[in-house]
């Protein structure tokens, strides 16, 4: 190398001084001469465009939620624009990675990084003024980002009642807790790997690792919310989860109107990960060498000390060497073929899984899998049993998204290959046929993916074993992951090495293939919907243990048919569009094109093009002529003229379903049932009724339908299965007729769906709505606003005021009967067993069919079940422990199960005892004979209670895994809430106005919190009660419409009568005392026990709730059930000192305050608060809740709004001390409760 003289030297270094701030000029010149940069600007301008309009309403029937954004926020709320600036930029961590990556890398891939590791610029001006540039230009791309936005609102079709004020800040905060940040240490980052590694390889790898990293953090969120809340905050990289942890509670009003401000788990994350990232960048950035080889520092001494003869001392002759090279004879015979495939596989394969970085990706890929499955399934932080289905199923969900990225990330480094290194021009002229090479990458590419899904295999029996479960299913581990998953990642694959092949630009064929996953992913809300236009695409093969993969099979593999042909033709056009030597302009691409269509192609062509013509067409044919199919669009347009066309009738008398005599017969082999009955129609209302509106399931064939008297159909609609029927004599008042019918349900073919579930091979559940209905149905209405106002509807309340007697004719569970005198025969397969509402009366086999008949021994709503599956029984009996309980009569119990789901059906039993127990003591007898609890396919997740019957979804609790010493009890608690409703919905009943669902699910909740406490002890509850808490605060934010108190809530609002009315309900009872509230019921239930309607309301409760309270709490009462009350109590401080007599005295300082929300959750007011409130005091010093703890002390005071010190004495040296430590009262900031109790001074 040659070495200026020192003066020179000198001058460069001191002329270098002011080189810095030219050399960031010329970065931001070059890169703003780029074509790409302004592309990649027009891409975050449109996605963030796009978004806004989704958000504003501008997209009809369109649906997205982003981190927690709930229905009533503003689309430019701060917290919306928080929420879409840091989703748009994470999706563009694919653009940040190569953006960055090329301020250094473009010098190695040009090869002019000798050149510029000579000139006299140190390497900390050099990478310098190259990030800086590049972090400038990119602060331009995310200038597109928010003009996206802020355009994006101000469009003219996005809907005025969607948007809020413009506020600047809010546009500019995310820049300065996030994108700026991470900008700094992620742009370090990915400027610094490809400089000490000299590859772009490494900036891909860890964009995914990165990515990885937050979906881990959301993982473990999804898991237990409250558990990992802090350790999901702190994995994350980009600041994602903690925001979304600290904005959790956040009402609407709250979103639109607060900034997220830098505080708690948001700061910590920031600071940690800049300092963490900032650490890494300066180690890369020490351990490059700026020279042109790794090792070599510009401007060292060429002299190495060896001595050689010189160049002038060298002849050329002595250069010279004359070799024999051997004969070689070129061979088209498929064999050579074979071996050129076989080779050109082998080294593509190794060149991807010899990769270091490949090693990376598998190693972060079983981490991530770990932790997915550990959190996979939980309910309440409660596991399920790691069945080989649910294990395959999570993790291969879970890695699907990354599997893309890398599919999408090698393929483009298998087409580039040669190009990377610059072998082309040599590897081009070899007798090698495009096609062998083509497809020999594409093979090595599906080979990485097999590989990967042995890892997701590994993974998930390793994690098995570790549970010490042995049952494994590998036959359906190779089924999933090789049959099912790997069939959608060759079709990835065909597509991105296809796109890479006809782009023929690296970084822009990526772009392509994530953009066009992307579109994929949101292509329903886009409008398209129907399979045949989303490519790859199917209707699903969910697997159950009882139906395993049942009649989705066949739809899967057609449609995979279809997409197997389009990616042969893909490959085709790919092999036609490879590009050969040096000359790619299009037009020359074009004309080789046209000289590689050689009959064979032609061929193939043709070939693929007659398969996928044909399978779309059969695909077609089932999808829309044998089945129907509408849009999302189109539904909505049919529920809206439902509305207009027959709500007329919605005040039109209607008679009352009084008895149904059924005759059900399932053919699960076929997936077909007949329904087939007659119904005793009375005329319970004070005029006559002449028309009669039937409703009918729109899919049915009905076959018979005739009234005990003379009737003309006077209108058959068959798009929403209406008929209207004129009575030639008016039903009189009192007057009663009979309804036959005979309907039938048949599955002909698949639909985009995947088909009903309600049929199946082998786990059969399908309720009464399959039968014919009496009566509009107001449920088919449009409850979206916007919706509403789109299709001219006048905005309607979601359900009628308790004071409309017209709307408590009618029970809300079932709009056409009350209590009604019910029997069925249901027959089914010979190897089945048939079950339904109500006892087993007899049953016979014939015709290779088994029937059963069943009869209700007491009145029932107009809720039926039919169920039918190979099931085994486990089962035992209720003695009363007291003669006096349900008049002395015992009960049997009886689960059907699947032969291999037996891990839970002791723990059902037991729960039915125990519930039958405590209900029969303090509500009143159990009115069947039975309790039957019937498993079904986990196509859906609840148990629902019917009269005796109780279906229960696999996936709620029969494969749950429960210790009970440490977990929630769910498979219990869930059994004990279904018994619960034997008493709430099936003895008492609303009409379906406002509260009606208190009188249901809130009281059933609290029946089984009672049982759950008898078993597992008072101090035991409050595990439980958190996370009904968590639910309750977190479910404000989603509010679709406003928040209404409990006693009031809509039936839709399940985060009220659910969650909250499990907090109300257990307060009520600590406050007022479990007999008193038990006696309430008790008493209330008697007044009301399958009453004639008009029908009770929740108002009657809640007053007989006020008259039990002593004076001083009945406004607490009134709080709990006609308010939105949220408290704000806090433990600021403990001391103790010792007595003479060996005791603690305990001084705790506490603040309380009481406060009412409106019904959007603005800001709430301050209300004055007077009320006993539990103090604890606990001996044992943890972070865990206080039931983890030792009780030494644990009474009500009455505390007041302000701060005030409470003084105790206790017998054990205290540690923790709080206020409503069991978080009795709804607290949005619980951790606050609870300080840790000092020596005082």
């Amino acid at each position: 190398m040659l070495v200026a003289p020192a003066p020179t030297q000198e001058l460069l270094l001191n002329l270098s001084d002011s080189m810095f701030a030219s050399l960031l000029a010329q970065e931001v010149r070059h890169r703003l001469r780029q074509l790409s940069t302004h592309i990649y600007f027009g891409i975050f301008f449109g996605v963030s465009f796009l978004l806004m309009n989704a958000l504003g309403g501008a997209f009809a029937d369109a649906n997205i939620t982003i981190f927690g954004m709930g229905p009533n926020t503003n689309a430019n709320s701060p917290f919306a624009i928080n929420a879409t600036t840091l989703f748009v930029s994470l999706l563009g961590l694919m653009i940040t990675a190569p953006f960055m990556g090329q301020s250094v890398y473009r010098d190695y891939d040009s090869g002019i990084h000798p050149l510029v590791f000579s000139t006299p610029v140190s390497k900390a001006k050099y990478l310098g003024s190259r990030f800086l540039g590049a972090v400038l230009v990119h602060l331009y791309l995310y200038a597109g980002l928010t003009a996206g936005l802020v355009l994006g609102a101000a469009a003219p079709w996005v809907d005025p009642s969607q948007l809020g004020a413009f506020r600047p800040m809010a546009y500019l905060q995310p820049y300065l807790l996030y994108l700026l940040p991470n900008l700094l240490w992620v742009g370090g980052l990915f400027v610094a790997l490809p400089a000490f590694t000299r590859r772009m390889l490494p900036n891909y790898i860890g964009g995914v690792l990165l990515f990885m990293g937050y979906n881990i953090a959301a993982v473990l969120l999804g898991g237990d919310a409250l558990r990992n809340s802090t350790v999901a905050s702190v994995v994350d990289p980009f600041g994602l989860i903690p925001t979304q942890q600290l904005t959790r509670y956040w009402t609407a009003a709250e979103q639109n109107a607060q900034l997220v401000p830098l505080e708690g788990m948001v700061l910590l994350n920031r600071v940690l990960w800049l300092g963490v990232g900032l650490a890494v960048v300066a180690g890369l950035y020490a351990g490059f060498r700026f020279a042109h080889l790794p090792g070599q520092q510009s401007g060292d001494d060429d002299e190495t000390g060896a001595e050689g003869p010189s160049l002038a001392e060298v002849t050329p002759t002595s250069l010279i060497h004359a070799v024999d090279l051997p004969g070689a004879a070129l061979s088209e015979h498929w064999g050579a073929r074979l071996r050129q495939f076989t080779s050109i596989v082998r080294r593509s394969f190794l060149y991807v899984v010899r990769d270091v970085y490949f090693y990376a990706i598998v190693g972060a890929s079983i981490i991530f899998l770990v932790v997915a499955a550990s959190q996979s399934g939980q309910i309440n932080g409660t596991p399920v049993q790691p069945v080989t289905y649910h294990i395959v199923g999570q993790l291969g969900n879970q890695f699907s998204l990354f599997m893309v990225i890398l599919i999408t990330f090698y393929a483009g480094q298998l087409v580039w290959r040669e190009r990377d290194v610059e072998v082309q021009q040599v590897h081009d002229t070899l007798p090698l046929p495009t096609s062998v090479t083509l497809s020999a990458k594409g093979t090595a590419l599906g080979l990485v993916c097999a590989t990967l899904m042995l890892v997701v295999l590994t993974t998930g029996v390793a994690t098995q074993l570790s549970y010490g479960f042995t049952d494994l299913n590998l036959g359906l581990y190779l089924t999933e992951l090789y049959g099912v998953q790997l069939v959608d990642y060759l079709l990835y694959a065909a597509l991105a090495l296809t796109v890479h092949a006809v782009v023929n630009h690296k970084y822009l064929g990526h772009f392509i293939v994530v953009a066009f996953f992307l579109g994929l992913a949101f292509s329903s809300q886009l409008g398209i919907e129907h399979t045949l236009w989303r490519y790859g695409s199917d209707p699903g093969l969910p697997y159950s243990a009882m139906n395993e993969y049942g009649h989705f099979a066949g739809a899967f593999a057609w449609h995979k048919l279809l997409w197997a042909a389009v990616a042969l033709a893909m490959a085709t056009v790919a092999r036609l569009a490879w590009v050969r030597g040096e000359e790619s302009t299009l037009s020359v691409r074009l004309r080789q094109a046209r000289r590689r269509l050689s009959p064979a192609v032609w061929g193939t062509l043709g070939v693929a093009g007659v398969v996928a013509f044909g399978t779309g067409t059969f695909i077609y044919v089932n999808t829309t002529v044998w089945n129907t199919f509408r849009t999302s669009s189109e539904q909505t347009d049919l529920r809206a003229e439902y509305e207009k066309t027959y709500e007329r009738y919605a005040t039109k008398p209607q008679p009352r379903i009084d008895a149904a005599d059924l005759n059900i017969d399932l053919y699960p082999d076929r997936r077909d049932a007949r329904l087939a009955g007659t119904y005793v129609l009375v005329n319970d209302q004070s005029t006559a009724v002449d028309t009669v509106f039937i409703d009918t399931p729109a899919d049915a064939n009905v076959d018979w339908l005739s009234f005990g008297r003379a009737a003309e159909t006077v209108r058959r609609d068959e798009t929403y299965g209406v008929r209207l029927v004129d009575l030639a004599e008016p039903l009189a008042p009192g007057d009663s007729t009979s309804l036959t019918f005979d309907t039938w349900v048949r599955n002909d073919g698949f639909t985009t769906g995947g088909s009903q579930t309600s049929i199946v091979h082998n786990g059969t559940f399908i309720g009464s709505g399959e039968l014919p209905r009496i009566g509009y149905d107001a449920g088919a209405e449009l409850s979206d606003r916007s919706q509403r106002d789109d299709h001219g509807l006048d905005p309607e309340p979601r359900m009628r005021p308790q004071s409309d007697s017209s709307a408590r004719m009618r029970p809300y569970v079932a709009r056409d009967a009350t209590w009604l005198d019910y029997e069925a025969t249901v027959s089914t397969s010979a190897d089945q067993v048939p079950l339904a509402t109500g006892t087993r009366d007899s049953s016979w086999t014939t015709g290779g069919r088994r029937h059963v008949r069943f009869r209700t021994s007491a009145p029932t709503a107009g809720f039926f079940s039919f169920l039918s599956a190979r099931y085994e029984e486990a089962s035992g009996t209720w003695t009363p422990p007291d003669s006096s309980l349900n008049r002395g009569r015992p009960v049997d119990i009886e689960v059907f199960h699947h032969p291999t789901h037996d891990y839970n059906t002791g723990r059902m039993i037991d729960a039915v005892k125990q519930s039958l127990t405590y209900y029969t003591r303090h509500f009143g007898p159990y009115q069947s004979r039975e309790v039957r609890i019937a498993e079904f396919p986990r196509y859906a997740g609840f148990a629902q209670s019917f009269l005796g019957t109780i279906p229960y979804s696999e996936s709620v609790g029969f494969i749950a895994r429960v210790d009970p010493e440490t977990d929630i009890d769910y498979p219990y608690y869930i059994t004990a809430h279904e018994m619960g409703h034997q008493w709430w919905g099936h003895q008492v009943v609303s009409g379906p106005v406002w509260g009606a669902t208190m009188l249901v699910e809130s009281l059933a909740q609290y029946s089984a919190l009672m049982v759950m406490e008898e078993t597992y002890g008072r101090d035991k509850m409050k595990r439980f009660l958190e996370y009904e808490l968590d639910e309750y605060l977190s479910g404000r934010s989603l509010e679709s419409r406003e928040e209404r108190p409990l006693m009031t809530a809509a039936a839709s609002q399940g985060y009220i009568h659910y969650e909250k009315g499990s907090l109300v309900m257990y307060a009520l009872k600590e406050y007022l005392g479990e007999e008193t509230v038990n006696r309430v019921l008790r008493e209330f239930l008697r007044a009301n026990q399958y009453q004639s309607p008009p029908f009770v309301t929740s108002e009657a409760l809640v007053e007989r709730f006020e008259a039990a309270a002593p004076d001083s709490l009945k406004g607490f009462v009134g709080d709990l059930f006609r308010k939105i009350t949220l408290y704000d109590n806090r433990a600021t401080g403990a001391t103790y000192r010792e007595t003479a007599d060996g005791r603690y005295r305990v001084t705790l300082t506490v603040e309380a305050r009481k406060q009412q929300a409106d019904s959007i959750g603005a800001s709430p007011t301050e209300a004055p608060m007077d009320l006993p409130v539990e103090i604890g005091v606990f001996a044992e010093e943890s972070e865990v809740g206080a039931e983890d703890q030792r009780t030494l002390y644990r009474q009500t005071h009455r505390l007041t709004s302000g701060t005030q010190e409470i003084t105790v004495t206790v017998d054990e040296k205290p540690a923790r001390a709080g206020v409503d430590p069991f978080t009795l009262l709804i607290d949005r900031e619980t951790e606050d409760n609870m300080t840790t109790v000092t020596r005082a001074d």
